[in-house]
């Protein structure tokens, strides 16, 4: 001001030249008071002349130092990308999906090392092993993609990188032995597995001293006498930061909030630095058991602590796009509620600017300090809302199947009919697809989508909702699919409590009397009771016979679909083929009901389709559907995906579920049993062993239509995700998804075009999507990622101009992939 450098908010902390928060010196300060309570070793000596970059970013921010000194150890020097500006947008021109801030952040990270160092440290983490048997403790789905997706970028050179898997199921054997065997490759690296097993060993009890030093740091800091020192302590209150270690400890991702509550004098604690084993979490035991992120667990743990201890608040900072997250803060919200103490959420997005969150964090830290001088801890709390209530019988209950396939899932609940269960099949619509978004808190659309339908379902059929139950699968894999059964339970009950849902084939709110009578009515009735049910896929906790009819279910269902698709691009009157499959699963809805025999049922289901005149078969572009489980054969979801391809000039393939079941089925027993899982691997695999012996009765009937035999799957799946640098511990549709376009292309040579389906906020599709590059480099075959937000509007127009203008040597590229 008139040539004068002015300062401004020094209250707040500022200085001079300075435009973010400065933490004054006599205030605790999370980041600082971790560094002085970390003792480090003494640095070894350098033996050899090349370097190795550890990004500060995702999965590795927590274990920074602990790779630090064990590369110290082992005589190597290391450079790490903690101080980088900028990573997120540095990873923002690289990443090839929009994925959450700390996955783009690490590309930027990652793009940094690699002009910096002569390697980049890019380890696996897959699952924390644990003695206790608390459940499984994955990382996030995108934390077990991400090597593999970086090391895919164009321009990525995958021999620098160091990626061993150091956390998994495995011991610390095996973890030395990835260590060992990724290091060997570095030329003239002389390093000895004993060498890696001593450093290993060091750096893992120098871990344990550094984490029961971080809990002393908070120990004291409750002190009485500690906390009656104003000239030691911060005052009055303290804070707990829950959250992802990789965006609470991380300069670059945190928006400097711990430098906020220093400038106030608050006292800021991270969730590592409590000790979980002399707390009792027996309250919410059953809820963590289903939590299956490493994380998530830590930070609801976290959460109860901070409830119940006086004077500590918890502040749960969390990234926009984080979908595990999304979970996790509606399970914090209940507990902080239910003890009637207040609580901060803060999202951070890809701004690295702390305005915003600052007048938050001063809100919250008066609302703190006004229920520490006037509040109380609530000493009866009840958490049972909490923990999963789903139902482990099926007896005397109205079965709701889920309809992610009009056909397959219409067999599958006369499966359960002919077994003497009331099922019937979720009626889902447009309409109940856009109910659902008022309940969607950041979760993939289609848990929200299936809760909306159930709810309808029971609305519209009358139901009671006491003896309704929703069926849903079981899972084991890294995404949101495991808590679907509970998350869908919490959105069933909140929905009946707040009588928020309506009869939305009448309108939102119901247009007519009666209708507005009838949802009274059903509220009054308790909706919020209405069940739900984890089982198997192949129904086999149910019985012998209810797990061979689903493998048919599947095997018929998948068959017609590739048989419509098959005929009614070139049927002479349209609308014959729809008719004729419409007929076929009414037929065979009598055989799965047990009312008549399969063969004789198929014998005159398929007969109507030698009736339906065609044209001959023209140079159509064949278009492969893969993607979301939900989404890529349901035609309320994907707009009717496979009529619109089909409308502009395409034939669509489909994959048939019981064939995909063989695709991936090797890649899964492997995986159980490095588990330890054997009860799964041989019940499953003694079922897909019969059911192949015996489909084979059943394929010739469409045998004719397809004029080639049914197909094996027998390729080495290791060698197959090896091209896209992916492990045999990988699970989930980004990994079964590229199993499935290997053999797609196998049996299609001349495949045009790959469709890629998704939902919105769906983690196994970003991850496809981010391959999507490497997979079109690899097969010849462009591919369309199309994402389903169930806000309207034609999605699948995009697909009109690949269709239109496909490429002239889609077929001589997928040939050179096939030979190669």
């Amino acid at each position: 001001m008139d040539h004068e450098t002015v300062a401004f908010g020094f209250l707040c902390g500022r200085d001079y030249g300075t435009d973010h928060y400065v933490a004054k010196d006599k205030n605790f300060h999370l980041l600082k008071a971790r560094k002085k309570a970390v003792i480090l070793p003494h640095p070894c000596k350098t033996r050899y002349p090349f370097t190795v970059g550890i990004p500060a970013a995702l999965h590795l921010v927590e274990d920074l130092e602990f790779w630090k000194i064990f590369f110290n150890y082992l005589g190597i020097k290391t450079i790490s990308s903690e101080k980088m500006k900028s990573p997120v947008t540095r990873g923002r021109s690289l990443a090839t999906a929009e994925f959450c801030t700390p996955v783009t952040s690490i590309h930027g990270h990652v793009d940094y090392l690699m002009e910096k160092a002569d390697y980049v440290f890019l380890p696996y983490y897959f699952e924390n092993k644990h003695k206790t048997k608390q459940g499984r403790r994955q990382y996030c789905y995108y934390t077990q993609y991400v090597p593999s997706v970086i090391m895919g970028l164009q321009g990525m050179k995958k021999e620098r990188f160091i990626s061993p898997v150091v956390k998994d199921l495995y011991t610390n054997f095996y973890t030395k032995i990835e260590l060992y065997r990724e290091l060997k490759k570095i030329p003239g690296s002389d390093i000895s597995f004993f060498d890696i097993s001593s450093a290993h060993d060091k750096v893992l009890d120098w871990k344990k001293g550094a984490e029961n030093q971080l809990k002393q740091l908070f120990e004291v800091s409750q002190n009485e006498t500690y906390r009656n020192d104003k000239t030691l302590s911060g005052g009055d209150i303290d804070v707990l930061i829950v959250g992802r270690p990789y965006t609470i400890l991380s300069e670059s991702l945190n928006s400097r909030i711990p430098d906020i509550f220093s400038s106030l004098n608050v006292n800021t604690f991270f969730q590592d630095m409590l000790d979980f084993e002399n707390h009792n979490f027996s309250e919410i035991e059953p809820l963590l058991k289903e939590i299956h992120w490493e994380h998530a667990a830590s930070i609801l743990k976290a959460t109860l602590i901070a409830a119940r201890t006086e004077n500590l608040f918890p502040v749960y900072v969390t990234s926009f796009k984080c979908s595990p997250d999304s979970f996790g803060v509606d399970y914090f919200k209940k507990i902080m509620e239910a003890h009637d103490k207040p609580y901060l959420v803060l999202e951070l997005d890809e701004h690295d600017s702390s305005v915003g969150y600052e007048t938050r964090i001063e809100a919250a830290v008066r609302a703190f300090r006004n229920f520490n001088q006037h509040g109380k801890n609530k000493k009866d709390v009840n958490l049972v809302h909490l923990n999963p209530q789903l139902e482990s019988k099926l007896s005397g209950k109205t079965i709701i199947m889920p309809n992610w396939d009009s056909i397959t899932c219409s067999f599958l609940a006369a499966t359960l009919r002919k077994e003497g269960y009331d099922a019937r099949l979720m009626e889902e619509t447009e309409d109940t697809i856009k109910q659902s978004l008022k309940t969607n808190t950041g979760q993939c659309i289609p848990l929200n989508a299936i809760a909306s339908g159930y709810i309808q379902t029971i609305i519209n059929k009358g139901l009671d909702p006491k003896k309704c139950l929703l069926w849903m699968s079981n899972s084991e894999i890294s995404c949101n699919i495991k808590l679907y059964p509970h998350h869908i339970q919490s959105i069933i009950a909140n929905s009946g409590k707040s009588g928020e849902h309506r009869n939305v084939q009448s309108g939102e709110h119901g247009n007519s009397q009666s209708s507005k009578q009838h949802d009274q009515r059903l509220l009054k009735s308790g909706l919020e009771e209405a069940g739900v049910y984890k089982g198997e896929l192949s129904f086999s906790e149910i019985s012998v016979s209810a797990a061979l009819n689903a493998y048919f279910a599947y095997m018929f269902g998948g068959l017609l679909r590739a048989l419509g698709c098959r005929i009614r691009p070139y049927e002479k009157i349209k609308g014959e083929t729809d008719a004729a499959i419409k007929q076929a699963v009414r037929i065979l809805n009598m055989a799965f009901e047990g009312r008549t025999t399969r063969e004789d049922s198929l014998k005159i289901a398929l007969a109507q389709f030698e009736t339906i005149e065609t044209f001959p078969r023209d140079n159509r572009p064949k278009v492969g559907v893969f993607g979301d489980f939900y989404v890529r054969d349901n035609d309320v979801m994907n707009q009717d995906l496979i009529h619109f391809i089909e409308e502009h000039g395409g034939e669509v393939v489909t994959t048939p579920y019981y064939r995909f079941a063989k695709m991936i089925a090797e890649s899964y027993y492997k995986k159980w049993f490095k588990e330890g899982r054997y009860l799964s691997l041989i019940s499953n695999k003694a079922i897909l062993t019969t059911m192949t012996q015996m489909e084979k009765r059943y394929y010739r009937y469409f045998e004719p239509f397809f004029n080639e035999p049914d197909h094996s799957y027998t390729d080495d799946f290791k060698s197959v995700i090896a091209n896209y640098d992916l492990l045999p511990e990988h699970t989930g549709e980004s990994m079964d998804n590229i199993l499935k376009i290997h053999y797609t292309i196998k049996e299609n040579p001349d495949l045009a075009l790959f469709v890629q389906t998704s939902p919105s906020f769906c983690c196994p599709g970003l991850v496809t999507e981010a391959m999507s590059a490497r997979i079109e480099k690899l097969t010849g075959v462009p591919i369309v990622s199309i994402t389903y937000d169930a806000l309207g509007g034609n999605k699948n127009r995009v697909i009109i101009p690949f269709l239109q203008y496909r490429r002239d040597n889609s077929v001589s590229l997928t040939k050179d992939y096939l030979l190669n």
